[in-house]
């Protein structure tokens, strides 16, 4: 008498590890998006030397051109995600591939509000905020240093 034993095939899906200076509120889990449609998620999380490694782990039969864009996406209104912005290369990243990434500071209003007028507005607004808190720092270097001068 024989005995069979199948074991199920698996095939694990495509990982690709992206290099970040900064990931404001990027979680495992966010979504990872190309050209809007969902291909994939974060894994991981992981910092190697002065940058955030992120890993990804794309959906079967996702290929993501080579030279393509990832960016991360920011947002005040919950988690950030991923875009990828793919290139025209007839060549494709290959699973364990480790890229570089952006961080798009615009998107953090993207959610706010579609309307271009009101997000020229707030862009405005946050410029002059950081303007007058580098001014605060200043002034306060500045009263340190002279409080500091017998």
């Amino acid at each position: 008498m024989f005995t069979i034993v199948f074991f199920g095939c698996r095939t694990d899906n495509p990982t690709i590890t992206i290099l970040f200076d900064k990931v404001d509120v990027l979680q495992v889990g966010a979504k990872v998006y190309c050209q809007g449609k969902p291909v994939g998620e974060v894994i991981d999380l992981d910092e190697v030397q002065h940058k955030i490694a992120v890993k990804i782990q794309l959906e079967e039969g996702a290929r993501i051109p080579i030279g393509s864009t990832f960016v991360l996406n920011p947002s005040l209104l919950g988690s950030a995600d991923i875009s990828i912005e793919p290139s025209s290369d007839p060549t494709y990243i290959l699973s364990k591939d480790t890229v570089l990434g952006e961080f798009n500071q615009n998107a953090l209003f993207d959610n706010l509000t579609t309307d271009t007028a009101k997000r020229k507005k707030i862009n405005e607004s946050i410029k002059k905020i950081k303007e007058g808190m580098k001014g605060i720092i200043e002034a306060s270097k500045n009263d340190t240093i002279q409080a500091l001068r017998p």
